[in-house]
């Protein structure tokens, strides 16, 4: 039995709704009718709540199709590229590349390619490796003349290296500099002009990391040098690599993309519209100086 709501001026309107709502209510016969009417079409159809709901979820979701063929596509855009830079570039210069100072080939000038430099003197521990396998070259007598590049724009990367290999024994006139090196391509154009104009041999080696001689190597083939490399990283000069083997992994899975980025553009022929900064700053080209 149900009560009306009668308006009582005394009461408080919550004390009034409260009174209504602890009544019993009885829903009409048309609501009930049409709530016992879709029930008895769900069921008819088949179809419960449950499984209604269940279906709407499943709408609501993306295919898992879709989603393994995205997996699909991306694994094989990381995966290919690497690949085909694997193929093509670094087992055609497998050969050329060394992980010993007494097996590099005479020549009379080694190419130190740059790399960070902290407060304008403090090498980091990627380009202190490879000033020093450059000195290990002159000191056993595979090169005569260190050819170090850098970008000195605002680190004074080249100075640093030089000072370094200084310190190290190496002397001062059979080092040259070029201050513009800023990129890989950069440091191979330079030496190729810097030859030209002081004839010097065109048979080098490259001195870097393993990771970047195939892309370094690539490059300098390119523009008419002969080329050998020297993989600074397989020397052991450096005692540590890491503490965490995950942050080891993580680096070089970062190097080895990057390398593969970078010689699918050098391939595209976007690298060389994107690296013509030093000419800007000196169209003549980096032809490399002594050490002042």
């Amino acid at each position: 039995m149900t009560f009306p709501l009668v308006y009582v001026p005394d009461l408080e309107p919550r004390a009034i709704a409260l009174a209504f709502w602890s009544q019993p209510i009885r829903h009409s016969k048309s609501r009930t009718n049409s709530g016992s009417s879709l029930r008895q079409k769900s069921l008819h159809s088949g179809e419960t709540l449950t499984s209604r709901a269940k279906r709407n979820l499943k709408r609501s979701r993306p295919p898992r199709r879709h989603c393994r063929v995205w997996l699909l596509g991306l694994g094989l855009c990381f995966f290919v590229p690497q690949l085909l830079q694997i193929v093509g570039l670094q087992w055609p210069r497998a050969a050329r590349i060394h992980s010993r100072v007494e097996t590099v080939p005479l020549s009379q000038y080694a190419i130190v390619f740059g790399a960070a430099v902290v407060n304008e003197t403090t090498l980091t521990d990627v380009t202190r490796e490879r000033v020093e396998a450059a000195t290990l070259l002159y000191w056993q007598g595979r090169v005569r003349y260190l050819f170090i590049s850098g970008d000195d724009r605002q680190s004074s990367q080249a100075q640093a290296m030089a000072r370094y290999a200084i310190a190290r024994g190496v002397p001062q006139s059979q080092i040259v500099i070029d201050p513009l090196g800023i990129d890989t391509h950069d440091t191979c154009r330079h030496f190729a002009v810097f030859g030209d104009r002081n004839s010097a041999p065109k048979s080098v080696v490259l001195v870097t990391q393993g990771y970047h001689l195939p892309r370094a190597m690539l490059m300098c083939d390119r523009v008419g040098l002969q080329t050998s490399g020297l993989a600074a990283n397989r020397l052991g000069l450096l005692t540590s690599r890491g503490s965490c083997p995950l942050e080891i992994l993580w680096i070089r899975s970062a190097r080895f993309v990057r390398e593969a980025g970078l010689t699918w553009l050098y391939w595209l022929r976007i690298y060389d519209r994107l690296s013509n900064e030093a000419e800007r700053l000196q169209p003549s080209g980096g032809s490399g100086q002594p050490l002042p």
